[in-house]
């Protein structure tokens, strides 16, 4: 399977061709390096919260639910007030999140995503400052990842935030 193969599989699959492991170790972490006051170094850990498995090819993997490293706030506008249209929903907090993608053990994707509503759906989150340009995959696997975690309202959620999409 190639690369856009293994992504057309994604999109086309259904949150029931999933079995989500959702307790324990999920072997999928990060470990950074990070420095303190005078350069004492310090190791932090973070790790997946769920995984997910295909279950027509068990040899494609969604680790989900750790925090994405990479899009912190700051890059969307340097404020909260980049993200204003999270407050289109009643709950007050959210998180941006990573999806890494595997195939065979090896990490082949990474899609950022944000937890909308007190945690209640995913949504996803692309680019620009406000992080609502995004493309197909992008909510392809917002979608999926929703799904997969037992929430049955993304279309609704989806519907109320005005997205910007090169579909």
């Amino acid at each position: 399977m190639n690369f856009w193969e293994l992504r057309g599989t994604i999109q086309k699959s259904d949150s029931s061709e999933w079995r989500r492991i959702d307790s324990g170790v999920t072997y999928r972490d990060r470990f950074v390096t990070c420095y303190g006051p005078g350069r004492n170094h310090r190791l932090e850990h973070d790790s997946h919260t769920d995984v997910a498995v295909y279950i027509p090819d068990v040899d494609l993997t969604i680790a989900y639910g750790m925090d994405n490293e990479l899009s912190r706030i700051d890059d969307y506008g340097h404020s909260d007030s980049a993200l204003d249209w999270t407050k289109v929903f009643p709950g007050k907090h959210w998180k941006v999140l990573v999806a890494d993608i595997f195939w065979r053990g090896s990490l082949v994707d990474r899609v950022a995503y944000i937890a909308v509503d007190d945690y209640r759906a995913y949504l996803p989150i692309g680019g620009w400052h406000d992080g609502l340009d995004i493309d197909e995959f992008q909510h392809d696997v917002a979608r999926l990842i929703d799904g997969i975690a037992g929430h049955r309202e993304f279309k609704a959620y989806y519907d109320r935030v005005p997205y910007r999409t090169k579909f």
